[in-house]
């Protein structure tokens, strides 16, 4: 289980050298953030999580070496859940099978965001009402 958590709560930043995101192929970081780790995921997010890394090597002892930030891409209400996309930045532009086919693999949990719910919704609208015109024309 602990494999697992650490899994569903990596950020995993590959091609990491000198600073930035353009490292040698195949070079990766993983990092887990205690307080980026509470908050939910959304296939409609109102927040990114974006890595910084020091002109040093990752893992060397600079403090800003692995800094996390959380920044609001959207507006966000008083009182309104911050919430990210934990998959990669397409996952925003599958469709709702694949989506939750992708978190349930990687994240453990079937997404019950708001945006699923509504395609979730109105995908059986959709179900419903065709059911409803073949019954109909059977009638006649």
């Amino acid at each position: 289980t602990v494999l697992m958590k650490w899994q569903a709560n990596a950020h995993l930043y590959r091609n990491v050298t000198n600073g930035d995101m353009a490292g040698a192929a195949g070079t990766a970081v993983a990092a887990v953030y205690s307080l980026i780790a509470c908050v939910n995921h959304s296939c409609r997010p109102n927040c990114d999580v974006a890595g910084t890394w020091s002109a040093q090597k990752p893992g060397s002892g600079d403090a800003n070496d692995g800094a996390a930030t959380l920044t609001c891409v959207s507006a966000v209400a008083a009182g309104e859940e911050c919430v990210y996309n934990y998959g990669p930045r397409e996952l925003l532009t599958w469709n709702l099978e694949k989506r939750r086919r992708y978190l349930s693999e990687k994240n453990g949990f079937v997404c019950r965001c708001e945006r699923c719910r509504e395609e979730e919704s109105n995908k059986d609208a959709t179900t419903c009402t065709v059911s409803l015109s073949l019954a109909s024309i059977e009638d006649k």
